[in-house]
């Protein structure tokens, strides 16, 4: 729920009131500030509102969930992606210090380590 911090002139303390987007276009008001529970202290208020304002509604709802989804589903990869370079890093040091090792020429590992510099440099191996 979208909330903001106002002023309360009964008590002079500041609150925090809902102010979803979707719940004015559905002519859906919270009625005083939001109580532990998440809902207004005194209810809602209910309006009559034209039938494409409900769809907006919805179609808003729709859109934040699939932005949240997206946004989930990038930071899962940026993770991903950090473990790989991490990996990546181990066997191109590895070969760093292998590299005196007569056994290491031509292996597959030495493939692997040039594998692994040049997706950690990609500009300096072309």
């Amino acid at each position: 729920m979208t909330t903001h911090i106002i002023r309360d002139p009964f008590t002079g303390k500041d609150v925090e009131i809902s102010d979803r987007l979707t719940d004015r276009l559905r002519g859906r008001y919270a009625i005083g500030p939001l109580q532990l529970d998440g809902e207004p202290e005194f209810g809602w208020r209910q309006y009559e509102t034209p039938p494409i304002q409900h769809k907006a509604a919805d179609c808003i709802e729709q859109l934040e969930a699939r932005l949240d989804r997206a946004v989930t589903r990038g930071l899962e990869q940026v993770e991903q992606i950090a473990t790989l370079e991490a990996a990546l890093r181990e066997i191109a040091d590895l070969a760093e210090e292998c590299s005196d090792d007569i056994s290491w020429e031509g292996s597959l590992t030495q493939g692997f380590a040039r594998l692994a510099r040049a997706a950690l440099a990609p500009e300096q191996n072309k």
